[in-house]
């Protein structure tokens, strides 16, 4: 079954996550397509950010180590198909079904696309904003933006579908014939799919994980600490060092391996043990003025739960740049405000500043 993916830095303002909703008014096909990639999210225990630049796996992970075979692709292709056409079926919407499976399959199969991922996300836009097609070409060409960023998901993400399959169990349901599989042996199969999929991610995230940490800890500068964190000093705090449980003012970058950026904070307030473990440990070692570089192995970053809102997959490697700021001693205006930046909860609570701000 799925699980939402729990949010590791408690009350990060970047990490708020609000899902596109479409009103079944003017756009029927933007509410059903919506619609099919939803329930596929649910059924298959994939979470997929369908209108952001990027899109991973937020998969469930109780049974991450379990035995899970291999599962057949074309008869998971077919049923994913089936899905869509069955959320179709229930909508009572009548998709133009070969103009979004065209989208789908040119990306899939590798041929030129009508339409630059730029335009695709421009088109779903205008849509998620409520703007209608007007007409018969517009209509199409957003069918086929959304047949092309679920085909552009689909192969981010690594999943290993036959497009073909997945057009003849959608086609099959639309056009009421019969299916291969039963409709009560769906959720089994894509079950099965969800499975193989987080244990084969979690193996990928892993081994591309021991592989950066082996070289980078051969890297000028960098120091291995037993747990596996892994930092580099960029500046010597010279001021005082928090104790542990302080309140504390930071400035944070956090990227992944290969450089892109998820997530900063330029004025950040939180304790010497709040955040990620990595963040703690690194922290309750820094003095004020300090700046870090730390290198995060997977189990003390965001684990096999990963970040669904920050787009960390599960088992990921994280880099962070942390600056410790400040130390906030009792009192503090800039404490409990409410103000983006703000990391902690009513216990914390302060009077609202006055003459100093800190933002």
């Amino acid at each position: 079954m799925h699980r939402k993916c729990k949010n590791s830095l408690a009350q990060t303002p970047s990490s708020k996550h609000q899902t596109p909703s479409f009103q079944c008014t003017s756009l029927p096909l933007v509410f059903e397509i919506w619609s099919f990639l939803g329930v596929w999210c649910l059924m298959f225990g994939v979470c997929f950010l369908v209108f952001g630049d990027c899109a991973f796996p937020c998969l469930a992970t109780d049974k991450l180590d379990s035995i899970s075979p291999a599962p057949d692709k074309a008869r998971i292709s077919y049923a994913l198909g089936m899905n869509l056409g069955l959320q179709r079926q229930r909508s009572g919407a009548h998709t133009e079904v070969d103009v979004f499976m065209r989208g789908l399959r040119d990306v899939l199969e590798g041929r030129p696309t009508k339409l630059q991922e730029s335009e695709v996300v421009e088109v779903l836009n205008k849509a998620r904003a409520g703007e209608a097609p007007g007409d018969k070409p517009a209509e199409e060409r957003l069918g086929y933006a959304m047949g092309m960023k679920f085909g552009l998901q689909l192969k981010r993400t690594g999943a290993d579908v036959d497009a073909a399959e997945i057009a003849q169990g959608l086609r099959d349901v639309a056009e009421g014939k019969p299916t291969r599989i039963k409709e009560s042996d769906l959720a089994g199969i894509l079950k099965q799919g969800q499975e193989y999929s987080s244990r084969e991610q979690s193996r990928s995230q892993k081994a591309a994980a021991e592989l950066f940490f082996a070289r980078n800890a051969k890297e000028p500068g960098v120091t291995v600490l037993p747990d596996g964190l892994q930092y580099r000093v960029l500046q010597t705090g010279t001021s005082e060092a928090p104790s542990t449980n302080d309140l504390i003012f930071i400035k944070y970058r956090g990227t992944f391996v290969d450089g892109r950026e998820f997530d900063r904070q330029n004025h950040y307030l939180t304790r010497t043990t709040g955040g990620i473990k990595g963040w703690q440990e690194a922290l309750q070692k820094m003095k004020v003025g300090s700046k870090w570089q730390i290198f995060v192995p997977p189990d003390l970053a965001f684990g096999h739960e990963g970040e669904a809102v920050l787009k960390v997959a599960p088992d990921s490697a994280v880099i962070y740049e942390l600056e410790l700021l400040a130390i906030a001693h009792p009192g503090d205006p800039g404490i409990g405000t409410g103000r983006k930046g703000h990391g902690l909860g009513g216990d914390d609570a302060a009077p609202l500043p006055t003459a100093k701000n800190h933002e």
